[in-house]
């Protein structure tokens, strides 16, 4: 037990040492957050001040604002051609894990992007409609989901919008 408890504060202190979580920009609605992966080089922009989790493989962040949900996740990533299936393994653990089911993801061509492989699809889940894309540098995949009701708001738009490599 004190093991697992002594892996877990670890696995925190790499995450926090590795993901920087700061105040960003003062909308109308409130504060956004900004999320940076020095490692990876990628940002992208919180409505609320997400929650990090660690997984087996990586971690998470997510933040929800109103009926909207966001993550953003940081894989192991060994086999860089491979981002369709270790995205879809991401999701099938988030049903696992967090009860959200997402299926049937529709996904686009793989395409390079500012040298780094990238691939978007689309699904529907029970929760709502999901939008997904997988960035693989070197060894490493990033997964940003952005999850919504109905059409997107101005919160779901920047999130979408706003990462980058």
């Amino acid at each position: 037990m004190k093991i697992k408890l002594l892996t877990a504060v670890m696995l925190s202190a790499i995450v926090s040492t590795n993901a920087q979580i700061t105040k960003n920009i003062k909308y109308d609605w409130g504060w956004s957050y900004k999320l940076e992966m020095p490692e990876t080089g990628l940002k992208c922009e919180f409505p609320e001040k997400p929650v990090v989790t660690t997984l087996a493989y990586g971690w998470m962040t997510s933040a929800v604002y109103k009926d909207e949900l966001y993550i953003a996740a940081k894989l192991e990533n060994p086999y860089a051609y491979d981002i369709a299936c270790r995205t879809e393994e991401f999701t099938s653990e988030l049903k696992k894990r967090h009860g959200l089911p997402i299926s049937d993801v529709a996904w686009n061509e793989i395409e390079t992007v500012n040298g780094n492989l990238s691939v978007s699809g689309d699904a529907i889940g029970s929760y709502a409609n999901f939008h997904i894309d997988a960035i693989a540098t070197e060894d490493v995949l990033t997964i940003f989901i952005y999850a919504n009701h109905e059409e997107l708001s101005v919160p779901g738009h920047f999130f979408a919008s706003s990462y980058s490599a």
